[in-house]
């Protein structure tokens, strides 16, 4: 099976190169990054044992390095650099959880109190990226410490984006009544009349509005620009890609493919035709957490269908960027 998995991965990869608009633009970089990640995420998500969380703290290592390059290079340039940074952060995790596994959570809260009010009281900006590697470290050592593997976090994340996104049935079952009601879809054969049928007006449409809208708030804030500009620098680091594509990608891990867009869509009139092939293969590529949910109450094991939903990201940023190779400048 593992030898057909990866038959399959070549097979799929060739037909992204054979349908590729620009096949000698296509970047070995992006391929290869993002199979790693894929590779990686399968590890945390698929295995309930050390493997999890040995992925983890790959990812953690991948993080701890980005937040702190600007330290590393001036300290120490090249491998010796990432070598020393990734020994401090393994020095600074595995003893703090063998030692006083207590603290972790109280050592997690301080760095992120610091590093996150650091910009209103003025702490110096090694300090703040200091504080950030540090959530890492201690987010991940608390994490293997409790036993929580990656396959019970992300399968939380899912229900928590559902669940918010089925907050807006109340506005519509307040203004539709019954119609965005999902009893008197399907009532049975024991009734005495069918029932409505599915109402996508009553029951997509308002979940869309409502998740727009939600978006729109965030972005007034400044919360989603924060969050973009985070992911394009990290995604630049590794991938090569943008970060709006990116977001969009990894929101349509939670949500469906309808909503993911608009959490970048005061971007969308800017972004190139790359970006825009890349954001539909994540649309197609991934499943919405509703409907993640209810695969799952039908019986489908949890694990393998967020996996899949999970490792389709950085996979379909990969098949994106092959068959439409970026050629333009991205504004993000």
């Amino acid at each position: 099976m593992q030898f057909l998995s990866v038959v399959g991965l070549v097979v799929l990869l060739g037909l992204a190169w054979a349908m590729s608009y620009h096949p000698r633009r296509v970047r070995v970089r992006t391929v290869l990054w993002g199979l790693g990640l894929q590779f990686i995420f399968a590890l945390i998500i698929l295995k309930q044992d050390n493997w999890s969380f040995f992925g983890m703290i790959v990812l953690a290592a991948l993080l701890v390095v980005y937040i702190m390059q600007e330290e590393q290079t001036k300290v120490l340039a090249g491998f010796k650099g990432v070598l020393a940074v990734l020994i401090g952060a393994a020095v600074a995790g595995g003893l703090t959880g063998m030692l006083a596994p207590e603290a972790l959570v109280w050592l997690l809260g301080a760095a992120t109190v610091v590093g996150a009010a650091g910009s209103r009281v003025g702490v110096p900006q090694p300090i703040r990226r200091l504080c950030g590697a540090l959530v890492v470290v201690f987010g991940t050592a608390w994490l293997i410490v409790n036993g929580i593997y990656g396959q019970t976090i992300f399968a939380g994340f899912s229900q928590k984006a559902a669940d918010f996104l089925a907050l807006s049935d109340y506005g519509a079952r307040f203004l539709f009544g019954n119609l965005a009601d999902g009893r008197y879809y399907f009532v049975g054969a024991e009734s005495a009349w069918p029932g409505f049928g599915f109402q996508f007006a009553f029951k997509v449409l308002p979940t869309i509005i409502f998740f727009g809208g939600f978006m729109a708030v965030l972005y007034y804030m400044g919360i989603m620009q924060v969050v973009i500009e985070a992911l394009a620098r990290f995604m630049r680091w590794t991938v090569g890609t943008s970060g709006a594509e990116t977001l969009s990608c990894t929101a349509n891990i939670f949500v469906g493919q309808t909503e993911a867009p608009l959490l970048i869509k005061p971007f969308l009139e800017e972004m190139t035709r790359s970006e825009l092939l890349t954001i539909m293969v994540g649309g197609f590529a991934t499943i919405a957490g509703g409907v993640l949910a209810g695969y799952i109450a039908l019986g489908v094991p949890a694990g393998h269908l967020i996996a899949a939903s999970v490792m389709s990201a950085p996979a379909a940023l990969v098949v994106g960027r092959i068959i439409y190779p970026e050629l333009q400048h991205s504004t993000t």
